[in-house]
């Protein structure tokens, strides 16, 4: 009987180690697809602004004699209704992620699935009691302060 309870509580400890390194790996691909959406993202806007490049190469911008001719004033203002929503599409973002934000994005991404990989590490040793004595790092670095004195 005991050696049942013995086997129950080693499976008990087998399945919590595989849960948490489930739960990790899952957290670890959902970073993944971040940091893939990041790159398509980036090499989207690269494309088009290739394209605009070869555009302004091969004197594709239109002079003001180049434009179209007008038979009203409406279907100017139709023509550059047109135009100006064609230059205004919003360009793909990232849930939470603004302009000029996803560099620090990406490396807050990255310190947090290093820091979840170490945790999972040392929760791996802990269980198969490998754990060695390491030194903790400290959790962040103290920055004096200082102070005034009221006279």
């Amino acid at each position: 009987m005991s050696s049942e309870t013995g086997d129950g509580a080693t499976h008990m400890v087998f399945l919590s180690r595989k849960r948490k390194e489930l739960s990790a790996l899952h957290e670890m691909a959902a970073i993944c697809e971040a940091q893939n959406q990041l790159t398509q993202n980036v090499q989207t806007r690269m494309q088009q602004i290739n394209s605009l490049l070869d555009d302004d190469k091969h004197g594709s911008r239109q002079t003001v004699s180049e434009l179209p001719s007008f038979a009203s004033d409406t279907e100017e203002e139709a023509y550059w209704k047109t135009r100006v929503a064609e230059l205004s599409i919003p360009t793909p973002r990232l849930e939470g992620v603004q302009q000029g934000n996803a560099t620090a994005v990406t490396r807050d991404l990255r310190e947090k699935a290093r820091c979840r990989q170490e945790a999972l590490t040392r929760a791996n040793d802990t269980a198969n009691g490998t754990a060695a004595a390491q030194p903790q790092e400290p959790a962040g670095i103290i920055t004096p302060t200082l102070v005034h004195k009221r006279k």
